[in-house]
C-alpha cells in the first residue's frame, strides 16, 4: 500500500513536471512565433521603406525632367521671341493706284482749271467709294 502510494506521488510529480515542460514549450513557441512575425513585419517594413524610397527616386527624377524640358521650352520661346524682334517683317508693298492716290492728295491744290478737273476727277470715285 505504501508501495502504491509512493508510487502514485513519483506519477503525479511526474504529470506535473511534464505538464511545465508542456508550458514553457508553449510559451517558447509563442514567443518564436512572436518573434517570427516581428521579424516577417520588419522585413515588411523594410520593404515598403525600399519600395517609398524608390518611388521618391522617379518622382525626383520625372520632377528633374519636367523641369529641364520646361527650362528648354522657355529657352525657345525666348529664342524665337529675340529672332522676331531681329528681323524686321518684310514690307508690304503698296498698290500702285493708292501710291498715286496719295501723291495726288499730297499736291496743294490750285485755283487752276486743270487742278480742279483732276481734283473733280479724284475726289468723285472717293465720294462715290463713301
Amino acid at each position: 500500500m505504501e508501495a502504491r502510494r509512493r508510487r502514485a506521488e513519483a506519477l503525479r510529480a511526474e504529470r506535473e513536471r511534464l505538464q511545465a515542460e508542456a508550458a514553457a514549450a508553449a510559451e517558447v513557441a509563442a514567443i518564436a512565433a512572436a518573434a517570427e512575425a516581428a521579424a516577417e513585419a520588419g522585413a515588411g517594413a523594410e520593404a515598403a521603406a525600399a519600395a517609398a524610397e524608390a518611388e521618391a527616386e522617379a518622382e525626383a527624377t520625372a520632377a528633374a525632367a519636367a523641369a529641364e524640358a520646361a527650362a528648354a521650352a522657355e529657352a525657345e520661346v525666348e529664342a524665337a521671341a529675340a529672332e522676331a524682334v531681329a528681323v524686321p517683317p518684310p514690307a508690304v508693298p503698296l498698290p500702285a493706284a493708292a501710291v498715286d492716290e496719295a501723291a495726288e492728295m499730297a499736291l496743294p491744290a490750285k485755283a487752276s482749271a486743270g487742278n480742279a478737273t483732276l481734283v473733280k476727277a479724284t475726289s468723285a470715285p472717293a465720294i462715290e467709294k463713301a
